[in-house]
């Protein structure tokens, strides 16, 4: 998983599964082609929508550290608010 050339992109929306743990991030990359980056087995999700910069649906950065309980990720968007999971994996589609 490479999430490292993200900025600029456009988050279109987030969808959780419940049942089976699994968070999904839709995306538009910077050719406006669509990409999902798939967590599995979803711990804790973190969403905030305050616009602290003001409203934006770029993403800024994207950050994913090891962690005793799984992987975490952070998404930061160009509003400010950055969306925080984690989940024993992540894959981008």
């Amino acid at each position: 998983m490479n999430m490292n050339n993200c900025h600029d992109w456009t988050l279109i929306g987030l969808s959780v599964n419940w049942q089976i743990g699994e968070l999904q991030i839709e995306m538009l990359d910077s050719s406006s082609q669509r990409r999902v980056w798939v967590a599995r087995n979803l711990v804790s999700l973190v969403l905030p929508r305050q616009h602290p910069w003001g409203p934006s649906v770029s993403i800024n950065e994207v950050s994913v550290s090891n962690a005793g309980n799984g992987v975490t990720a952070k998404l930061e968007v160009q509003s400010g608010d950055v969306i925080e999971c984690i989940a024993g994996s992540f894959d981008l589609h």
